[in-house]
């Protein structure tokens, strides 16, 4: 490798460092681990490419992916997406202590930040057939599970919306429908069916022991 991709690896790394802010304090302090078959880094346009069972590690958050693209801004050397593919994607990540492991599962992920220095995530997409987001949101709580062909989180707001044969569970209620927007501090959520006939409609399903609970 030439030596002038140091410097240019130590930018990555230090990006990636400050990268994911809305994860436990402690990840920061935690090592950086990356492993792959193969990484390409081309200074001039921003982008370091890993290929090949593509394993990325901080503290809570991990990356799992067949091939993870970091996207860079070439002055600032700060990061401004994260673009992961596979068979699939597995994406996690403890938001705070309090609350469980967020899980995501699909064929793409993307991260994108906003352009503050700390490069907080302001938003997290995933695609799949279907892709699925999974967490507790506390101790005392079902585990949520939806499913979409597209799920973006938004961390700044805690939304989540599903797009395209979308549906949740949680505590053996199940909602689904052509989109679903849940905002998950509130416990707010709207569901929507589609233009078409079949997809009208949504459904939801209660179960018993939940109706006779209430």
């Amino acid at each position: 490798m030439h030596r002038k991709s140091g410097p240019f690896i130590f930018a990555v790394v230090c990006a990636l460092i400050g990268a994911h802010a809305h994860a436990l304090p402690s990840d920061i302090e935690q090592e950086i681990r990356i492993e792959a078959e193969r990484a390409t880094l081309d200074q001039k346009q921003g982008i370091t490419t890993y290929t090949g069972d593509v394993q990325f590690s901080q503290g809570s958050m991990s990356i799992n992916a067949d091939t993870v693209i970091f996207h860079f801004n070439t002055e600032t050397q700060k990061i401004d997406k994260i673009h992961a593919t596979g068979s699939p994607v597995l994406y996690q990540l403890q938001p705070t202590e309090d609350k469980g492991l967020m899980r995501i599962e699909a064929t793409e992920v993307t991260a994108t930040f906003d352009g503050n220095p700390q490069r907080r995530i302001s938003t997290i997409n995933a695609r799949g057939v279907p892709a699925l987001y999974q967490q507790q949101p506390t101790p005392d709580k079902g585990i949520i599970s939806a499913r979409a062909q597209s799920i973006t989180y938004t961390p700044s707001s805690q939304s989540l919306a599903l797009e395209e044969h979308a549906s949740l569970e949680q505590d053996g209620a199940s909602m689904s429908g052509t989109r679903i927007v849940y905002d998950l501090n509130k416990e707010v959520m709207q569901a929507a069916g589609g233009e078409s006939e079949d997809r009208k409609r949504i459904e939801i399903i209660i179960p018993p022991q939940t109706i006779q609970e209430n």
